[in-house]
């Protein structure tokens, strides 16, 4: 009789020990499923993320959107496009895409620009005329009041090569979206690429073709804050 039940305990503390193990291991099969799952279900939503961005407004001389050559003043009809054509389009994006951030980007083609000499139109000056120096522009000093609307004058500083350039025309556009309480609230940074980017998105190879109406162009790039 004892041998019997120390048979049938034997039998059932196996028993015991199998249903142990086949519970851990399904357990662990369940817990491998689930983190399987959260693991697809994040790069589902990253992925959804990277692409819930607004598209880039591009506002390029050969869309109309002009600066005088070398200058970065804001004319009335390119005042007037942002006030009726774009920032519409950026209110939309903000409501539509949850952004806060506008990024303006001022690109330049390869054309350099030249100190003028006293009394002798650009136009007629030297191509070895050398180019102009920090000396000449006055960005480090009057960028950020002109940005921020404190200067006394519209008029946008003047820039000493391509990469300044696009920093004042793309402040001049960043202080128009300022001060339309269409866009109030958002965070606008002017930016400049210079002459360094192509329309394509490619590093742009020196030697290229220095006049290009294409290249001389404002991009307006919309996203969610860092912070």
């Amino acid at each position: 009789m004892n041998r019997r039940s120390s048979l049938l305990h034997l039998q059932l503390g196996q028993e015991t020990i199998y249903l142990l193990l086949a519970a851990s291991l399904a357990s662990a099969l369940i817990l491998a499923i689930i983190a399987a799952q959260q693991s697809a279900r994040l790069v589902r939503l990253e992925e959804l993320e990277r692409r819930d961005v607004p598209p880039i407004i591009t506002l390029s001389e050969a869309r109309g959107y002009f600066f005088r050559s070398g200058r970065a003043d804001l004319t009335e009809d390119f005042r007037r496009q942002l006030r009726d054509i774009v920032i519409p389009q950026l209110a939309t994006h903000r409501r539509s895409y949850g952004v806060t951030v506008i990024e303006v980007i001022g690109h330049t083609d390869e054309q350099p620009l030249r100190r003028p000499t006293d009394g002798q139109p650009r136009e007629s000056q030297d191509d070895h005329q050398p180019l102009g120096n920090a000396a000449t522009s006055t960005l480090d000093f009057d960028l950020l009041p002109f940005v921020h609307g404190n200067a006394s004058s519209e008029v946008a500083p003047p820039a000493a090569d391509n990469v300044g350039l696009g920093m004042v025309r793309a402040a001049a556009v960043a202080r128009a979206l300022r001060g339309d309480s269409r866009l109030a609230g958002m965070v606008i940074l002017p930016l400049s690429a210079g002459q360094t980017t192509e329309v394509s998105d490619l590093l742009a190879e020196p030697g290229g073709e220095i006049a290009d109406q294409e290249r001389r162009r404002i991009e307006i790039r919309m996203r969610r804050s860092n912070r």
